[in-house]
């Protein structure tokens, strides 16, 4: 995954754990972490067609820099939590710092 400081993204993530797809009747949190941002279902993240959507702003991606490792923690709506493997990408540096409105 590469992503530029300041731009904006809507992700659409198929979640699933131990190889199997989770659905949001499975679920009653999920916890998606980019770094040092944390997106949480069903407060900041909405699902649609069995996705996932993740929103990062500008402020979200200007946070961020270089290697940023991600990972998803789900809680399930029998109480279990399982958590996705922590993977890496990388956050190319902007030149510019300013939030575009």
């Amino acid at each position: 995954m590469n992503l530029m400081q300041g731009d904006t993204y809507v992700f659409p993530v198929a979640v699933n754990i131990c190889g199997v797809p989770v659905t949001d009747k499975d679920v009653k949190r999920i916890e998606f972490i980019f770094g040092r941002v944390v997106k949480h279902y069903p407060e900041d993240v909405s699902y649609k067609d069995g996705k996932f959507l993740i929103s990062l702003s500008q402020e979200d991606t200007f946070s961020l820099a270089g290697k940023v490792k991600y990972q998803t923690r789900v809680l399930f709506a029998d109480g279990r939590v399982k958590s996705s493997p922590v993977c890496e990408g990388n956050v190319l540096i902007s030149l510019s710092k300013q939030v575009l409105t």
